[in-house]
């Protein structure tokens, strides 16, 4: 990824040439998408933008996107017109906190295709996130095949003393309603927005987003 992006002019062979923007859920391939984005010239930049770093559990446990649809509409116009210069300077996102704008995109870049990278299954999705996302063997199997007396409990500050499986629960939650939202929102829009599994099957993953681009 590049830290300063000063042309967004797509030069690539593809047909589409405005904005491609991810919109999955942590954990679901993200990285592989843009990694393939960045190859097929829809370059992005390394921006961070930390609005959704919070404590409030009762928050976190609501639906991401509605989280986000409320904290957007508090902004003030600075944080509005900043936004939109950032956005402004790539031609491809990923991951968060891009993932949860696909209706402020939508409605900034008239045109854009956006990709909804998904999970084998919502217990696979739940497994990576703790793997990877925080550091752990803990899988759903083996916290179920614990006794219940004696299951961890969340260390970290957001969650702390949250009881893992619970805490799993909120995960799996997160990932499908947030699924659920994109793919209400795009209903009947197939040419703008494309449901993709990389691990299911990377070659036709590859071949489904090259179609999906026209490329």
């Amino acid at each position: 990824k590049n830290l300063l992006c000063i042309s967004t002019d797509y030069l690539g062979d593809c047909q589409h040439k405005g904005k491609v923007l991810g919109v999955g859920m942590f954990r679901t391939g993200t990285t592989s998408l843009g990694d393939i984005l960045n190859r097929l010239g829809y370059r992005s930049c390394s921006f961070t933008h930390g609005f959704m770093q919070t404590g409030n559990l009762k928050t976190w446990m609501d639906t991401s996107d509605r989280v986000v649809d409320d904290y957007i509409n508090h902004w003030s116009e600075n944080m509005r017109s900043g936004f939109r210069v950032m956005m402004n300077a790539t031609l491809s996102t990923n991951d968060g906190p891009w993932l949860f704008f696909y209706k402020q995109f939508d409605e900034w870049y008239p045109g854009s295709k956006f990709v909804l990278t998904v999970r084998n299954s919502t217990r696979i999705h739940v497994n990576s996130e703790y793997s990877k996302g925080f550091r752990s063997n803990t899988t759903l199997k083996t916290i179920l095949m614990q006794d219940p007396s004696k299951r961890p409990v969340v260390h970290r500050p957001f969650h702390k003393g949250l009881p893992v499986i619970d805490h799993m629960r909120l995960i799996a939650r997160r990932y499908e309603l947030h699924n659920a939202a994109v793919l209400e929102y795009f209903k009947g829009r197939e040419n703008d927005l494309l449901e993709l599994c990389v691990e299911c099957d990377p070659e036709k993953a590859l071949t489904d987003l090259k179609n999906f681009l026209g490329c």
